[in-house]
């Protein structure tokens, strides 16, 4: 174990802002390209459909290489036991946040643009909760 911090590297993390900018427009772009997904502009880009068909191929191996390369900068000046645990803090409170809070907001937009029911979210909520599993085939929609 080094005493020492290691000297930072600044194209590395020129590299971390350069990809979460793309996915961002990654993201924005979805929006308007011709895929199915869950909730779509009434009108699509060809040129934004190019754009996400490239970016797909190479955003998340870009990102799961900046980890890569973070996790063996960080192990070599931190415990593993301390690393686990930062990355689980930092990993875990984001997923569930996620479960809990924005996928069900996500899964709901989806349902009300592709008008397949009218409650409001607060209604929703529960049947996601209990249903999670066969909510994404309709389980409690078609009653």
């Amino acid at each position: 174990m080094n005493a020492v911090s290691p000297e930072r590297n600044y194209a590395i993390d020129w590299l971390r802002i350069f990809a979460m900018f793309t996915v961002f427009l990654f993201h924005c772009a979805r929006f308007f390209d011709r895929d199915d997904r869950h909730v779509k502009n009434p009108q699509s880009d060809t040129i934004l459909t190019f754009v996400v068909l490239i970016l797909v191929q190479w955003i998340m191996p870009l990102f799961f290489i900046l980890s890569g390369i973070s996790s063996y900068y960080s192990l070599g000046f931190r415990r593993a036991g301390a690393y686990v645990r930062g990355r689980f803090k930092r990993l875990m409170i984001p997923l569930i946040f996620g479960i809990f809070v924005l996928i069900p907001l996500q899964v709901y937009f989806e349902r009300i643009s592709h008008s397949q029911f009218k409650e409001s979210f607060e209604a929703v909520l529960p049947f996601y909760i209990l249903y999670q599993n066969h909510y994404c085939n309709n389980c409690f929609l078609s009653h």
